[in-house]
């Protein structure tokens, strides 16, 4: 009996036991419903995504196209030698920078030769004028007069006087013209006179208010017919190159009012000139010229400023951030939580800034990177203020 008892104890301790154990294990796991729901929340949180945005309202702006630009000489040409000598100082140094008035001598070359022959060849001319005198005196006596004074008036150290009128009937003149030839008279002359002015190519005379920017040759040198002596730049005349995006350059027109701000805060005014009608393979812009109006100020080629380009007025378009181009020149807007892909009207562009113009009114675009998005995620917008838009 006692061992019946015994045995039915350690039965029931044993069923005890074995239900403790089980409530304690259930108790460390949670439920399979539970653990779904939570599952779940985590993934509908995870599927939204905020990004920046801003309502557009388009407007109509007056385009104003900004640039930095490089000085450059309006006028600059190559003072080129016409004769043949060595090269012999005039008014100024032909050093690079001097500077110098219009009609001064900027050099000279060696005439020694080419003056005795002008002279010796003068000398002949007036003893065929002298030959001729008799015969003028006794067939044309109204012109001997005027030729007499005319050969007074002849001399090898000075350029040769204008032929003198003729007075007499036309037929009178032919016969007279006919008898210089005859005598070589006009050949001679015209001759000279062609010398005199080959001779005055030996003297360089500067075209006008200027620098000399760059020199070629020195003091002393033999030149050639050709050779290039110095590079001049005429002084108050400055023009600016700007280089200006290819999306852009259809929106300047010639004529175009200019301000120009130098590095001291100086404001000029200036108009559009010219415009090249190629890229520039390094920078991939195309270069403006612009004149400055009032260049009598202190400007130096090679100085940069800032310029303010007039463009036209642009009507239903939208200035944001450049942040808000995507990609391959896209742009992407908001609707019902999802994202759609539209390609850029690009008008401008400015440092920071775009101006676009296939947008309409009250559309959320994103301006901000797109990273992470997946096909089909729900987006809300954060317009300026940072509250979220459904």
């Amino acid at each position: 009996m006692t061992r019946i008892i015994v045995w039915i104890l350690i039965f029931s301790a044993l069923i005890i036991g074995g239900l403790i154990g089980s409530m304690i294990s259930s108790m460390g796991k949670p439920e399979s419903s539970n653990k779904v729901v939570k599952e779940d929340s985590l993934q509908n949180l995870q599927g939204v995504k905020y990004l920046r945005a801003e309502l557009v309202s388009t407007q109509e702006l007056k385009l104003t196209i900004q640039a930095k630009g490089r000085i450059i000489d309006g006028q600059q040409i190559n003072v080129i030698a016409e004769a043949q000598g060595k090269i012999f100082p005039g008014d100024i140094s032909i050093k690079k920078g001097s500077t110098f008035k219009k009609g001064q001598l900027i050099a000279r070359i060696d005439n020694s030769e080419a003056e005795l022959l002008l002279k010796a060849r003068k000398s002949s001319f007036i003893n065929m004028v002298a030959n001729v005198l008799p015969d003028i005196k006794i067939d044309y006596p109204e012109n001997h007069i005027y030729w007499n004074k005319f050969f007074e008036l002849i001399s090898v150290g000075n350029a040769l006087p204008d032929l003198p009128p003729f007075k007499g009937t036309d037929q009178d003149f032919i016969r007279f013209r006919n008898f210089l030839v005859s005598r070589n008279v006009m050949t001679e002359y015209y001759n000279i006179r062609s010398e005199e002015e080959r001779f005055r190519k030996y003297y360089i005379h500067a075209p006008f208010d200027g620098s000399i920017t760059e020199s070629f040759t020195d003091l002393g040198s033999v030149v050639n017919p050709g050779s290039t002596i110095v590079r001049i730049a005429k002084k108050d005349v400055k023009e600016i190159e700007v280089p200006i995006s290819n999306v852009s350059i259809s929106k300047i027109y010639l004529n175009a009012d200019v301000e120009i701000t130098t590095e001291k805060g100086e404001k000029l005014a200036g108009k559009v000139i010219r415009k090249s009608d190629f890229i520039n393979p390094l920078s991939q812009s195309i270069s403006v010229f612009i004149e400055v109006t009032n260049a009598n100020t202190n400007l130096y080629s090679g100085q940069y400023v800032s310029v303010n380009i007039q463009g036209p007025t642009l009507k239903d378009v939208y200035k944001t951030t450049r942040r808000a181009i995507q990609g391959n020149n896209e742009i992407y807007s908001i609707k019902d939580s999802m994202l759609y892909k539209h390609d850029a009207v690009v008008e401008h562009y400015t440092e920071n800034e775009v101006i676009l113009s296939n947008i309409t009114n009250n559309t959320y675009i994103v301006i901000e990177p797109l990273l992470d998005i997946k096909k089909g995620q729900k987006v809300i917008p954060l317009i300026a203020n940072s509250k979220a838009v459904n």
